[in-house]
Formats: structure tokens, sequence, C-alpha cells
């Protein structure tokens, strides 16, 4: 993953070929400890809030707008990637004075494990170590000898920690990747939808009921989700399943307090009334209410609730967030195109009937069967020519999707 020094906790000195990266307000007024200090000793100008000068760089940090600084960050690497012969060393940028997230901001310079000549802060390296050992290392495409695929209403596939699940025409369940807990759910109903949470999934029958799967330590409180009843949509993320019933009402069923800190989201939903269409991350949540109104839930501290207010005409709502990422939504308007606070570029995708929300990458399946993404390079360079697909699903740190033809292709992002 990593495998190169650190960047000194406390820059005194550079060498010729050394740049001090360092985070600073947008509009380039340096007052924390490390801004200053760049500007005494490294050349940084006063009133330049990103951007090169003397023998530093400055990052603006936007506490609240979380894409505007993601966007610095990817510029910040860009220009280093393109100066191979100079070396950067970053600062925990943030994580002072401006009291962000460590793991929060680390994620947004996941791609300069990468790039040799930066030089990351210990802190951003230890929380990435621990963002990607919960996940998978390999990266997969795999055909499977399904026969067809007619069902293709969203939910239809569901995604995981490390494996993936189909719904099969058969009213079977397919198994990709690892899980030692699976087995065919037994069920003489038809499932209409299958969700998935970290290491368990579950499956929600014509009948409105939901009959769970996993491991006893990742579902605490399966008994009391399989106790619902006129369930006609589930959502899931690991801590929490969420449930909409038929008359517009919603509950959250979230694990015990002490798991990693768990947010409640029922202390949200429970006013939430007339909904249509739900979706959850660990600490965000997300309603589309029957008269096209966007209900956003977050408890990350960097996430504008608000910012869906103004939308109109949504046909769908999608959100994710893992425990050691940041929180990321985005909605799909009736003229197939999309808005999100988090990503950056999607506003120019068009014709897209479908969205789905993961841990690092957001997916658009177009009319035609073929996608777009936004995210990770890596993924963006395996999926980018998948064609022909039915339906597509992107959470935790995989995308897996279904092809007309039946085919399933799945891959993990990193």
């Amino acid at each position: 993953m990593y495998n190169r020094s650190y960047s000194p906790e406390n820059v005194s000195n550079l060498k010729n070929n050394e740049i001090f990266v360092f985070g600073t307000t947008p509009n380039g007024y340096h007052k924390s400890k490390a801004a200053l200090y760049a500007v005494e000793y490294f050349g940084a100008e006063m009133g330049r809030g990103e951007g090169f000068s003397g023998q530093s760089y400055a990052i603006p940090v936007h506490k609240h707008h979380r894409s505007k600084m993601e966007y610095a960050v990817k510029q910040f690497i860009d220009y280093a990637k393109n100066r191979p012969n100079r070396q950067f060393l970053v600062a925990a940028i943030g994580c002072g004075s401006a009291g962000m997230d460590p793991a929060l901001v680390a994620l947004m310079f996941s791609d300069a494990i990468r790039i040799e000549n930066i030089l990351l802060p210990k802190l951003f390296v230890d929380e990435l170590r621990k963002y990607y050992r919960v996940g998978v290392s390999s990266l997969q495409r795999i055909l499977s000898k399904t026969r067809s695929y007619k069902n293709r209403a969203i939910g239809a596939i569901a995604i995981a920690r490390n494996f993936g699940i189909v719904l099969n025409d058969d009213n079977q369940l397919t198994l990709i990747g690892h899980n030692e807990s699976f087995r065919q759910l037994p069920s003489p109903e038809r499932f209409i939808k299958i969700a998935a949470a970290f290491c368990g999934y579950m499956a929600l029958t014509e009948h409105g009921r939901i009959v769970t799967c996993g491991k006893a330590d990742e579902f605490d409180r399966s008994w009391e989700i399989e106790q619902l009843r006129n369930v006609i949509d589930i959502a899931a993320c690991e801590g929490h399943v969420v449930a909409l019933f038929e008359n517009g009402d919603v509950v959250s069923i979230d694990e015990p307090g002490g798991w990693e800190g768990i947010p409640k989201h029922n202390n949200v939903v429970k006013n939430w009334h007339n909904i249509k269409q739900i979706a959850v991350g660990f600490s965000n949540i997300m309603g589309l209410t029957h008269d096209g109104k966007v209900l956003y839930h977050s408890v990350d501290g960097y996430t504008d609730p608000h910012f869906y207010d103004k939308c109109s005409n949504v046909t769908q709502v999608d959100c994710y967030s893992h425990y050691y990422g940041s929180d990321s939504s985005a909605v799909l308007l009736s003229d197939g195109t999309v808005v999100s606070d988090t990503f950056i570029g999607v506003d120019k995708w068009t014709d897209i009937v479908n969205i789905s929300v993961g841990a690092n990458n957001i997916v658009g399946l177009k009319r035609n069967g073929t996608i777009e993404v936004v995210g990770l390079n890596k993924t963006q360079n395996i999926i980018k020519d998948w064609k022909d697909i039915a339906c597509i699903e992107c959470k935790f740190f995989g995308i897996i999707a279904i092809t007309n033809r039946g085919e399933i292709l799945f891959c993990f992002d990193h």
C-alpha cells in the first residue's frame, strides 16, 4: 500500500527540491500554525488560498463543502504527479484548528498513495490502512452461469463488504465473492428485492416481510427485522436496516450503540411520512416523498443537509457512507440528469435511468445500457467499457452489474 517515509509531523526546513503542502482558508488568510510557518519560511503568499508559491502549496480547507476540498486535493495530486523531480511534504491538513475528521481528509488523499513523490503524514496513512483493511485487495470480473435475467428493478442485485448477491428469475440467490454465512434463504414467497449490509444480507418478500441471513455479530437485531410487516422497500448499510411501509412511514433498525459508535437513524426517520423511496449509509440517510421532496440527514458534520431542498422532479435518491469514510449522496431527476453534493462532474451526465452511490464511486446507468462513473481512477478504467447493462449497484468497496444477456460483472474498487 504505502511503502515510503511519512511527511514529518513538524517541517522546520526544506531541501531545494521539497515543497511544503499545507491547509488554509479559501481566501488565503493563513492563520493556522502550519500556514503561518509556510508564509514566514517557505514563501507562501497571503491572499492565495490555493496553489504553488515559493516552496509551498496551499490547499483550501472547506469544512462544509467537501466536494470543493476534494477537487482541490485532486488538483494538487495531479500537480505533484507531473513534477516527479520534486518531493511534496503534506501536513495533516484540516485536522488542527479546523477540527476535521482525519479519516475523512485521509480519504481525499487516497489517490496519492500511488504517487511516490508525495509524502503523507502518518496520521493519514494510518487511517487509510484501517479503511482498506476492512475491504478486499483484489480486482475481479466474474461471468456467471445464470440462465437469464428478466427482473431489472432497482435492488435485484446487492453488494456488501466482499460479496455480491443476485436475485435470479427462479427466486434463487447467486453469490459472488466470499461470505461464510451464505445460504439460500428459505421462503415459499417470491422475493422482490434484496439488500446487503456488511457481512449479511436480506430479502423482501412479495407479501411485505423480510428474511435475513448473516453472522450473529453482524445482525444482532435480525429477529426485530423479521417481525416487520407490510414492507414495500428495504435499504441496508453496516449497522442499519431501513424499511419503508405501505403507508409511507419509515423505520430504521439500528444496531447497538457500541457497534463502531453507530448513529441512530430511527430518531430521524420516525418523523418521516409520505415516503416512496429510501437510501441509507452508515452516517447518512435519504428519503424521497411522493410529492418529490428530498429528505436528507447526515451526521458527519461536513455535509449540507439542505443541499437538495431546491431540487424538483426527483425520481431517485441514493447515498452511502462507510464508517471510515465520508458521506456521499446524489439524486436523479426526471430529465435524466444528476445532482450531487459529493461528486464533481455528474452534473454533465445525461439520459441516466438509475444511479448508485458507493464509498468511493458513483455510477449512472444510461438508457442505452452504457454507464457513467465518477470516483477512483482504477475503478473507472475497469468498468468504463461495460455495455448492455440492465442494472448496476455500487456499494461499499465494489460494483456489481447484470447485462441483458444474464452475465454478472463484478469488481472491487481497490
